[in-house]
């Protein structure tokens, strides 16, 4: 999955942001060059395809971490904390709810990633964005109108 927008950062991956000891912050690589980690998307409707408006758990396939972290969480959730509702891997304090992939452009194959939470009113699902924090890594965050824009690649490992 990579950023429509060149020049605005590469693929997704985690980080380990405030006092995170494990990197458990989703975050969009500064380097438009990399392509970040392997997404893994399934449906608890069991198809053969994965389509727009389906409900979707995201994981990361397998990525390197580091001893102290070891059986961390790989599947995305959403967690509030000061105000931010930011994507992360979290097992506890996340946000009930499911992503769905909408298409933004047919002429491009554009699409966004959103958040549905279980408890929303008029099922109002918002937006997967991006906010700059302080140090400058790029949090994907829920964001009102302000969409990451993406094409999905199939993954290749760059060890393979």
């Amino acid at each position: 999955m990579l950023p429509v927008m060149r020049g605005k950062g590469g693929g997704i991956e985690v980080d380990s942001t405030g006092k995170e000891i494990c990197p458990l912050t989703v975050v969009q690589s500064p380097n438009e060059l990399d392509k970040g980690i392997g997404l893994v998307f399934t449906s608890p409707l069991h198809a053969l395809f994965i389509a727009e408006g389906y409900p979707l758990s995201i994981k990361f396939g397998s990525f390197a971490v580091i001893t102290l972290c070891a059986g961390m969480p790989t599947e995305w959730a959403i967690v509030e904390r000061e105000g931010l509702q930011a994507v992360k891997l979290a097992a506890r304090d996340t946000v009930d709810g499911w992503f769905n992939i909408e298409r933004v452009s047919r002429e491009y194959n554009d699409y966004k990633l959103v958040f549905c939470p279980q408890q929303a009113e008029d099922n109002k699902c918002e937006d997967i964005g991006i906010q700059i924090d302080d140090d400058g890594i790029r949090r994907l965050v829920l964001s009102k109108n302000k969409p990451l824009v993406v094409q999905f690649q199939k993954f290749r490992s760059s060890t393979a």
